[in-house]
């Protein structure tokens, strides 16, 4: 029981977190349990980095944006999304819902050029 409990207090944390619209303990949990998740197939660390993409750019935070489109987004869009058309469509209508907010139109630019 003592060997569960620290993985689900983990757990828990995060999602309270989560609805607290606080992405950084989901994305370390994400982040620590990266293999796990893949061999699963599971998307949500790529959801995960997704939102809080959207999340900079609802803030204005279009450098913390670009940055973690750089460091977190796009590999994970290569590595398991980007290799089908649905990987694509969904990295560009996240860039695009950003750019239809009104976010700044450089950054969603610099992140258009890294998806080539």
């Amino acid at each position: 029981t003592l060997q569960l409990r620290a993985p689900l207090e983990a757990l828990h944390a995060a999602l309270s977190a989560l609805r607290a619209r606080d992405l950084s303990p989901a994305l370390a949990w994400a982040a620590d349990h990266r293999e796990r998740l893949e061999a699963l197939g599971s998307r949500l660390p790529f959801l995960l980095a997704r939102l809080a993409f959207v999340s900079h750019l609802e803030k204005g935070e279009t450098l913390a944006a670009l940055a973690l489109a750089r460091e977190r987004l796009l590999p994970l869009a290569l590595g398991e999304g980007c290799r089908s058309p649905r990987g694509k469509i969904e990295l560009s209508a996240t860039v695009l819902r950003g750019a239809a907010a009104g976010e700044c139109a450089h950054g969603i630019a610099a992140v258009r050029s890294l998806m080539g």
